[in-house]
């Protein structure tokens, strides 16, 4: 008995559960429908002789290895997964509206409220990278939820654009300034950093976790974004439907059993996501017509499928890179 409840350095991931997004966001005065949905895996660190065991012997599930000398531990993984969870529904909700106002200019202007003029209906403010989280053991000067403004005195405006000022200092090795709003604005400051990327699996890394992170001032309609009990940044793309569905007359999707998984960036890209075996397998026990993946998830997904659909008879499964290639499906469809 007490050798199978020793913690073993694992990590396992089993299928989950399928939701409507109606149950994490709701459009106030939207149409909102229920036949998108997202879903989610199940995940437990630290396992027991006996528990591993068992996730060995189930062909649904995976293991893979935990090491807690450079992993994040449960609080501080729980903690970035629920801030991962927040921006992208931030991103869903920004995707959502800015594709809607310029898809339906008109239905924008008139729909909800005629005396608002459009750049007030969608009114957001970028504010810099967000510290969502620190890689293990990392001792410098930015601390979690510090949010980076300025890179040597210019303004970021995007993940990417600080990306490419960074790779060349990095390259040369000089030291840089960074100013960050700490305590939620209440304090910004300057300060020179000698952060250097580190090691992971022969891959080179920033010591700290970033994320574009946007400000929503005003939106109408208003858009409610309920608490939920998963973590994480995968249903992003499937709520920037919803919500996309909602703020039209008539649904988009036409009458099609939607489900998919995939994080949303706030420029509409579509990110690799993890567990995608284990949601296909759980997407298989509903009644769903087509099934949205990111494309860098595709060929693991598309195994499973073929492992489940012998007969190709399931659902179709579409790789997508952006929240316009979602949006162009189903239009494909009205032809």
């Amino acid at each position: 008995m007490v050798i199978t409840l020793v913690p073993l350095n694992y990590e396992m991931t089993t299928p989950g559960v399928y939701t409507k997004t109606t149950s994490d966001v709701l459009v106030l005065n939207g149409n909102n429908r229920g036949n998108v949905y997202t879903l989610g895996v199940y995940g437990k660190r630290k396992l027991t002789i006996l528990e591993s065991w068992l996730v060995k012997m189930d062909p649904k599930s995976d293991l893979s290895p935990y090491d807690p000398k450079t992993d994040m531990d449960d609080q501080e993984y729980n903690r970035f997964g629920t801030v991962s969870h927040d921006i992208s529904n931030i991103n869903a909700i920004y995707v959502a509206f800015n594709t809607f106002k310029e898809k339906n200019p008109n239905q924008f202007k008139t729909h909800y409220n005629p005396y608002l003029p459009p750049e007030k209906a969608l009114d957001f403010e970028y504010k810099g990278l967000l510290v969502s989280a620190l890689r293990k053991d990392y001792t410098g000067a930015i601390k979690t939820d510090d949010i980076i403004t300025h890179l040597n005195g210019e303004l970021i405006t995007s993940f990417e654009q600080f990306l490419e000022k960074i790779r060349l200092h990095l390259k040369t090795n000089e030291d840089y300034q960074v100013t960050v709003m700490r305590n939620t604005d209440k304090e910004v400051i300057s300060f020179e950093i000698t952060d250097r990327p580190i090691p992971v699996n022969d891959q080179r890394y920033l010591p700290y976790y970033l994320e574009d992170y946007i400000k929503p001032n005003k939106l109408e309609p208003s858009v409610l974004i309920f608490d939920a009990s998963s973590i994480g940044s995968s249903g992003g793309a499937m709520k920037a439907l919803a919500i996309y569905d909602a703020l039209h007359y008539q649904s988009i999707t036409l009458g099609l059993n939607v489900i998919g998984t995939g994080t949303i960036d706030m420029k509409g890209n579509i990110r690799k996501i993890g567990g995608i075996r284990q949601k296909i397998i759980t997407a298989s026990t509903g009644d769903f017509d087509v099934f949205f993946v990111p494309k860098a998830n595709y060929d693991e997904a598309k195994a499973e499928y073929d492992n489940i659909y012998e007969d190709g008879e399931g659902f179709d499964l579409v790789a997508v890179e952006t929240f316009s290639d979602i949006l162009e499906y189903f239009e494909a469809g009205e032809e």
